[in-house]
């Protein structure tokens, strides 16, 4: 399964292949995508209005203790699905995380 890490804690487009690493979209079935958050800064990623994305896992906020996403004001990051992302088909289709993770679906 190909891994992806959203490389730096700063928002962005998800189909901007600088800002993950390796250096490159996550736009394949058996991608496995964590979005996480190292620092105290939130960060918006998001899937603008007419990208389609298909990944086969995604977890967010989990990696680093998720000391920013479960203790008050709750920064971590977030994803803004404005555009579409789906889950390969035969995959688990799994969000993994914190619980205070947030995604919008727009």
């Amino acid at each position: 399964m190909a891994e992806y890490r959203w490389a730096t804690p700063v928002s962005g487009d998800w189909n901007t292949a600088a800002l993950w690493s390796p250096a490159a979209v996550p736009n394949d079935p058996a991608a496995s995508v964590t979005i996480d958050n190292p620092t105290l800064a939130p960060y918006l990623v998001t899937i603008a209005a007419g990208e389609v994305q298909t990944i086969g896992s995604l977890s967010m906020n989990d990696n680093f203790g998720r000391i920013g996403s479960n203790t008050a004001p709750y920064n971590a990051a977030i994803l803004n699905v404005s555009g579409t992302l789906n889950f390969a088909p035969g995959s688990a289709g799994s969000i993994g995380g914190s619980l205070q993770s947030e995604i919008y679906m727009i």
